[in-house]
């Protein structure tokens, strides 16, 4: 039976609207979720014990704030070399020998007296082995959730990210405090250990994606390059998900706009920063709650052109609670990214998923590093409010463009 001649019932049932009970009833995805949520908070616990560990050995703010920086620069570097791994071996595979490399690394820096510079170089490592387990784990989750549960499990992945971000720093603050930095990375190191035997225990060993005639790594990525590339739409979606750089920029400066500008405290500072991930989480759940999944890529363009527009009030400095509302809505409109990567799994062959998702992984990580550098350089010439209006007009006109050039790809493909 060809695609055209599919039963009604059954083209009805692919576009119906999974729900949150059907994802968590997945054995898979329960585990694939609770490893994700205790290596978050475990993550965002080493950030604070590192950041710790450096300011009380130099006193150095500079050194302090590099920890952060090594910690993107493998995934610049290593992340479209090394995400292949999840298409040339079983992903499970992968899931688990990331985990446990990261574990073993991490482990080392509890040693006593450790040299700072040997701190960064594991530090550095550790970074190498994200880039193969994100896209590990991310190409892993259409095959636990086909159809709309896939994006219902995006969704619920993406607001445990917000959510353990928050609350790792909180907790990653008063634990360093009470046990100290060396116990914190310990935890830390713990936790990747914990992965990797929930994912040898709990995911169904699957076939290496390729298939039995498993071709060298330059081969996967050549192939994997020239699928990604070649495709106009593909590249688009890319396009979509790097407008992070634009929408970031609250964030990058909501400490200097709220103490310069508004002349309040940190603590409000901490508020602003919290109102971008709570939209973003809230309007996750909307699209998948609200639209069917054929619709959702109906909104792609319109509410990444909003969301940013959403940031141009900012140039006339509005206050305190009008400015959180505007990054909690713009934080909403980023929702969009939901129905992105509905579209970039479903146009992307299962061989080269891995390093598809990768690829899109750095450059989003890319835009957002290289827009934390120009928003800073851009502040000190108009003030922070003036940037984020700025940031908002380039990034409505730049998603305006990948609108029209989806618009037209689609209607080109009839």
């Amino acid at each position: 039976m060809s695609d055209g001649d599919t039963p009604p019932s059954h083209a009805a049932s692919q576009d119906r609207t999974a729900r949150f009970g059907e994802a968590f009833a997945v054995r898979e995805f329960q585990i694939l979720w609770l490893a994700l949520a205790q290596s978050g908070i475990g993550d965002q616990l080493a950030k604070v014990a590192l950041s710790v560990l450096v300011f009380e050995r130099t006193g150095s703010a500079f050194l302090t704030a590099a920890t952060y920086g090594v910690t993107y620069i493998p995934y610049l570097i290593a992340g479209p070399v090394l995400s292949p791994l999840a298409d040339r071996y079983p992903r499970r595979g992968v899931l688990v020998a990331t985990d446990l490399i990261r574990g073993a690394l991490v482990a080392l820096m509890v040693i006593p007296g450790m040299p700072l510079w040997s701190l960064f170089v594991l530090v550095f490592c550790v970074g190498l082995a994200r880039p193969p387990f994100e896209a590990a784990r991310t190409a892993s989750m259409p095959d636990v959730l086909p159809g709309d549960m896939f994006v219902l499990g995006s969704a619920i992945t993406q607001t445990t990210n917000q959510v353990t971000q928050v609350l790792g720093f909180a907790v990653g603050g008063i634990t360093v405090s009470l046990i100290g930095a060396p116990w914190a990375l310990a935890l830390n190191a713990a936790s990747f250990f914990l992965g990797a035997l929930m994912f040898r225990v709990g995911l169904a060993a699957r076939p290496v994606p390729t298939g039995p005639g498993r071709p060298g790594m330059r081969q996967v990525i050549g192939q994997g390059t020239k699928v990604i590339l070649g495709d106009r739409r593909m590249r688009t979606l890319i396009g979509f998900g790097m407008l992070a750089g634009f929408y970031i920029a609250p964030e990058v400066l909501a400490v200097p706009y709220v103490r310069r500008e508004l002349d309040l405290d940190a603590s409000h500072a901490g508020i602003m920063l919290a109102a971008g991930p709570l939209g973003l989480s809230i309007g996750s759940v909307l699209i998948t709650r609200l639209l069917r999944p054929s619709r959702r890529i109906n909104v792609l363009g319109p509410l990444a052109v909003l969301g940013l527009l959403l940031l141009l009030p900012f140039w006339f400095t509005p206050g305190f609670f009008v400015s959180c509302l505007l990054v909690f809505l713009s934080g909403m409109a980023g929702g969009y990214n939901l129905a992105a990567n509905q579209a970039f799994i479903a146009i992307t062959p299962h061989v080269a998923r891995g390093q598809a998702l990768g690829l899109a992984q750095t450059m989003l990580m890319l835009a957002q590093g290289m827009a934390t550098i120009l928003a800073g350089a851009m502040a000190k010439l108009v003030t922070t409010a003036g940037t984020i209006a700025i940031a908002g007009a380039a990034g409505a006109v730049v998603a305006a463009f990948l609108w029209l050039a989806w618009a037209r790809t689609e209607r080109s493909r009839g």
